[in-house]
């Protein structure tokens, strides 16, 4: 498990914990925290793909076809095979929250007319 992160390990430390981890790994490679800014990155979770389709009564086909999406991915995701990245993790918890409003927009329902000059 060399090089790779334990994030059960991670995700069941406490902050102080964590940040203390950070700070003797610091220590350990001779990395100064006087010249970098530091900034945490906060990632959405993943949303279950096939939970929100089946709440919106769509199959894998026309869940794709109504999100502008490929039948593929959405397979993909829902098998487990690969999971979004984080475009897509923030389109897919709008699409949880506002499907309505996000088929609209990819589709160009909506979109402002151009006015001839």
């Amino acid at each position: 498990m060399k090089g790779r992160i334990n994030w059960a390990l991670v995700r069941s430390q406490d902050q102080a914990t964590i940040e203390r981890l950070a700070d003797e790994e610091r220590r350990a490679f001779g990395i100064k925290l006087g010249g970098a800014k530091w900034r945490r990155v906060l990632n959405p979770r993943t949303p279950n793909v096939k939970l929100i389709r089946r709440r919106l009564g769509l199959s894998q086909s026309a869940f794709a076809k109504r999100f502008c999406l490929s039948q593929r991915t959405v397979q993909q995701w829902e098998q487990g095979r690969s999971k979004p990245d984080q475009p897509a993790r923030n389109l897919l918890r709008v699409i949880e929250f506002a499907p309505q409003t996000v088929a609209r927009a990819v589709n160009g329902a909506g979109t402002p007319r151009k006015r001839p000059i």
